[in-house]
C-alpha cells in the first residue's frame, strides 16, 4: 500500500490506486510557460504550496480502504504486507472526526494554529487502529508492526512562511530518531523498549518464527544533513 507513490516498488504487488507524488496543479504548472518565467514561477509555486488540496483526500482514503482490505489480499502462506501512509503530514485537511476542512482560508499549511495538526493526527490514528482491529479479527495470527519513519521535527513551513527558528541539526536529530515503534505478536509479550525499529523487527521475527537474527548495534552521533539551515532553496536542494 503505497500512499502518494512514496515507496519505490520493484516486483511487489501494489494494492493502492490513483496515487501520485505530484498534485494536479503541479503537473499542469510544470508543463506550462509559467514554469519558465523566474519572476512569476516562485509566486505560483508558493501559492500552490499554501493552498494545496487537490489530489490529497481521495488517495488517502484509498490508502486507508486498501489497508482495511489487506487480509483479503493475503496469499495462501506467509505474506508480507507493507503500508505507507504519508499523513498526518500537512495539508491539514481532516478534523479529528474525519470531517474535511474548508481550506479556502489557507488553513492547510497554517502551522501557527496549533489545533490543526493534533486534530488530523487523531483522525489518522483512529483509522490506523481501526485497520489493526480489522486485521486481527480477520487474521488472528497476524504479526503487526506500527512504526513511524521519523519522530517530531521542526516544520520547514514554519521557517519559510512564518519566520520561525532555524533548524538546529545537532539538537533536533536525536528527537527525530525517537520514532513510534509498536509490535503485536499473538500470544507473546516482547520487550522492545528503547530499541530501534530495525532491532524491534529482528526481535519480533526471532520470537515469532524461531529465526536467529539477533540485534545490531545502532550507530551513534549521526547528524541529519542541515538542509533546513541553508538560506536559499537551491542550497537545500543541492
Amino acid at each position: 500500500m503505497n500512499h502518494r507513490a512514496f515507496l519505490r516498488i520493484h516486483g511487489a504487488a501494489e494494492l493502492t490506486q490513483g496515487q501520485t507524488e505530484d498534485n494536479i496543479s503541479e503537473l499542469l504548472f510544470n508543463r506550462s510557460l509559467y514554469s519558465r518565467l523566474p519572476w512569476i514561477k516562485d509566486r505560483i509555486q508558493l501559492w500552490m504550496f499554501q493552498n494545496y488540496r487537490d489530489n490529497y483526500r481521495e488517495p488517502l482514503e484509498n490508502a486507508f480502504q486498501t489497508l482495511l482490505d489487506a487480509p483479503a489480499t493475503a496469499q495462501d502462506g506467509p505474506t508480507l504486507t507493507v503500508s505507507y501512509i504519508q499523513c498526518p503530514h500537512a495539508p491539514f485537511l481532516f478534523d479529528a472526526d474525519g470531517t474535511v476542512r474548508d481550506l479556502s482560508q489557507g488553513y492547510g499549511w497554517y502551522w501557527k494554529d496549533e489545533s490543526l495538526y493534533p486534530a488530523q493526527l487523531q483522525y489518522v490514528n483512529a483509522m490506523i487502529l481501526q485497520a489493526v482491529d480489522h486485521i486481527q479479527a480477520q487474521d488472528p495470527e497476524a504479526l503487526i508492526f506500527l512504526m513511524s519513519d521519523h519522530g517530531a521535527r521542526v516544520p520547514l513551513h514554519m521557517v519559510e512562511q512564518f519566520g520561525g527558528p532555524r533548524f538546529d541539526a545537532e539538537k533536533e536529530t536525536p528527537v527525530m530518531q525517537s520514532t513510534l515503534c509498536c509490535v503485536c505478536i499473538p500470544g507473546q509479550t516482547l520487550d522492545i523498549e528503547g530499541d530501534t525499529c530495525i532491532n524491534a523487527v529482528r526481535k519480533a521475527l526471532d520470537a515469532a518464527f524461531g529465526t536467529s537474527l539477533g540485534t545490531v548495534t545502532p550507530k551513534t552521533g549521526y547528524v541529519l544533513p542541515d538542509y533546513y539551515n541553508a538560506p536559499e532553496s537551491d542550497q537545500r536542494e543541492g
